[in-house]
């Protein structure tokens, strides 16, 4: 039996390798560990709020699995609403996009608002509906795609 030993790599050629993706995934774990720490505050913070976890279009690709492997991302407490034809909006931290969110939802027309009303007169009759939605306050936490060590 005849052994091909050309592919093998050298001890010093593997430990490198080794270091570099033991490297690799200590980082990764200390992002994870932040990341954990950062979801564990907010629990703490406001433990009355639901957990909504916002995955990754990336990491549900199809649908021959009845579970997909993603990494712990960043989170943050924010609003959101969960409309039938747009999927979720967010409420973005108090700041949200008050015109796109308003013409998801309204009717400028029949909320009196025309071409003739000044922005400055517009957007806050705007804001005011959109803030009159039935928003859900939540946090939410981002599951990523995980790195290629963790694969």
């Amino acid at each position: 039996m005849l052994v091909n030993l050309e592919g093998l790599k050298k001890p010093e050629e593997q430990r490198a390798e080794l270091k570099k993706s033991i490297y690799r995934a200590k980082g990764q774990i200390e992002k994870q560990t932040e990341n954990l720490k950062e979801l564990f505050g907010l629990i703490k913070k406001r433990p009355d709020l639901p957990i909504v976890a916002m995955v990754d279009s990336e990491i549900v690709a199809d649908d021959g699995c009845c579970y997909w492997m993603g990494s712990w991302g960043s989170c943050l407490i924010d609003k959101y609403i969960v409309h039938e034809d747009y999927g979720v909006i967010f409420y973005e931290e108090g700041k949200p996009d008050t015109v796109d969110i308003f013409e998801k939802y309204f009717d400028y027309a029949e909320c009196g608002i025309d071409e003739e009303l000044p922005d400055e007169e517009a957007l806050p009759l705007m804001r005011a509906k959109v803030d009159s939605l039935d928003w859900k306050e939540a946090i939410i936490v981002y599951i990523q795609v995980p790195d290629a060590e963790i694969c």
